[in-house]
């Protein structure tokens, strides 16, 4: 009942914000950007709630079956968890469910965040993962909101804020990634929060706004460890969005030094956690696990012409006697930092190839079906065939529109490189685009060989608003062009 009235919700709100046009003009004027948003974000919920139609129409007993797969079925046993034994079970060192095998690995290679709030949801209404979903969707949603204040805070434009939020309304990797169980749409809401603290704490110059900022990133990296080492790109952006010049030094070691505090007052109880369990003071295993398997382990399939499920196995079986997981996750790093010390320029080749994958690649996996498993998806132009297909369309209608797809995404990259050469000599947005560039340089470099396409999702709120800011600096370029023409011609005449 709950999840059949929810077109009428969407309808209603529709009739509303439609409504608003009937306003006085003087009324619609003067709210009339707020309006707009509006509009952009009913598009977007709809947009969102396409793809996972059939879960809310389809009979209950086969959602689970649907939405847990893969990754997504990981969180879901590990939000159990929390369900059933509750913050402290999962903290206690000395829980029976701690003799099991599976549950000290699954609890050290996840992090808490995510699993937990799905935990909370669970509580709410039982165990319902469609619930789940429609509550990404909703965080999604303030995703629009919040990448439109951050436009609006650092830009001061109104229209380059609406046309941020309109292109991460309709982005595909959103659409589809908060219609699944991953925490890939979680993270970004509150990566896009931390963001947003960030620049109201560099306009601010308030303590508890870098606060505020650390802590969200401690969050943020509690959901997925990828921002362990952001703390770098904060400072860089604080140094170039406010130069700190002698006298003003101390200043900003205060702010970066409060950031890093808070940071860390948040990943410390989970650290503790481990520590205490398995004698390791550390947020997870997986950086050791992933270097070798998915960095070291892709790198050697491709250049040698492997299978890549081949590679791994081989590369994981002497370390399979270790009990300790943080102990063989060691062992596996040491394995995976010799390979590349004694290959570097396979393994830099390697990274560039994945880097390229990053950003986009024309490759089509041969077959996408609307069945959220994601690892079936090879990259971000499947991802937009299967999103196309979404709406009915036929599957090569759907490929043919994904390549149209994967264009728009150089298109994209090529206005962002034009219009740097504009935005950077502005100084009021200099320092915010600097430290844009560096963040997407930051998840490239982390993705390194294994360039899915999961990671550019990750940082898309921060490239989407790159590329509104460069479409709105070469418009106004041209603007002014015509503007100087016109008066050339009248003082001709």
């Amino acid at each position: 009942m709950l999840y059949n009235s929810l077109y009428f919700i969407i309808i209603f709100f529709s009739m509303i914000a439609f409504s608003c046009f009937l306003l006085p003009r003087h009324l619609f004027k003067k709210y009339k950007i707020y309006i707009f948003l509006s509009l952009i974000i009913l598009g977007g919920l709809y947009l969102r709630l396409l793809p996972i139609r059939n879960y809310i129409s389809g009979p209950e007993a086969s959602r689970e079956g649907v939405i847990l797969q893969s990754d997504a079925n990981g969180y879901h046993k590990m939000a159990l968890i929390f369900y059933n034994q509750g913050i402290k079970g999962i903290f206690d060192a000395r829980n029976e469910i701690y003799k099991s095998p599976e549950i000290p690995y699954l609890t050290a290679f996840r992090t808490p965040i995510y699993p937990y709030f799905i935990s909370l949801v669970y509580k709410f209404r039982g165990v319902d993962p469609l619930l789940v979903l429609l509550i990404q969707i909703g965080l999604n949603l303030l995703t629009i909101f919040l990448i439109f204040e951050i436009a609006v805070a650092v830009f001061k434009n109104n229209y380059l804020a609406l046309l941020a939020a309109f292109l991460f309304a309709i982005n595909p990797l959103a659409i589809m990634y908060s219609g699944s169980m991953y925490a890939e749409s979680f993270f970004v809401f509150f990566f896009t929060l931390t963001i947003f603290s960030f620049v109201r704490a560099c306009q601010q110059e308030k303590l508890n706004r870098f606060m505020m900022a650390g802590l969200l990133l401690g969050i943020t990296t509690l959901i997925k460890p990828i921002t362990l080492y952001f703390l770098p790109v904060l400072f860089a952006g604080l140094f170039f969005t406010r130069p700190p010049y002698v006298k003003t030094w101390k200043k900003y070691l205060i702010k970066c030094f409060v950031i890093t505090i808070f940071f860390f007052i948040v990943l410390t109880p989970w650290q503790l956690r481990n520590l205490a369990l398995f004698n390791h003071y550390s947020i997870s295993f997986q950086q050791g696990r992933e270097l070798l398997v998915w960095r070291v382990g892709t790198c050697m399939a491709w250049t040698q012409n492997l299978s890549k499920s081949e590679v791994w196995s081989s590369l994981q079986k002497p370390y399979r006697g270790i009990n300790n997981i943080f102990e063989r996750s060691q062992a596996e790093q040491e394995q995976a930092l010799s390979y590349i010390y004694h290959n570097p320029s396979q393994y830099l080749n390697c990274s560039l190839k994945g880097m390229k994958e990053f950003l986009v690649t024309k490759d089509i996996s041969s077959d996408v079906g609307l069945d959220n498993k994601f690892e079936k998806l090879q990259n971000s132009v499947s991802l937009a065939s299967n999103y196309f297909r979404s709406f009915n369309v036929d599957k090569k209608v759907a490929k043919d529109m994904s390549k149209v797809y994967a264009d728009l995404l150089l298109v994209r990259y090529l206005i962002i490189i034009i219009g740097l050469v504009f935005l950077l000599q502005d100084k009021k947005v200099r320092g915010f685009v600097i430290f844009s560039c560096l963040s997407i340089a930051y998840f490239m470099l982390v993705a390194g060989v294994d360039g899915y396409f999961r990671y550019r999702y990750l940082v898309e709120p921060i490239i989407i608003l790159l590329t509104a800011a460069s479409i709105w600096a070469i418009f106004d370029y041209f603007k002014k062009c015509l503007v100087k023409i016109r008066l050339s011609n009248k003082k001709t005449e």
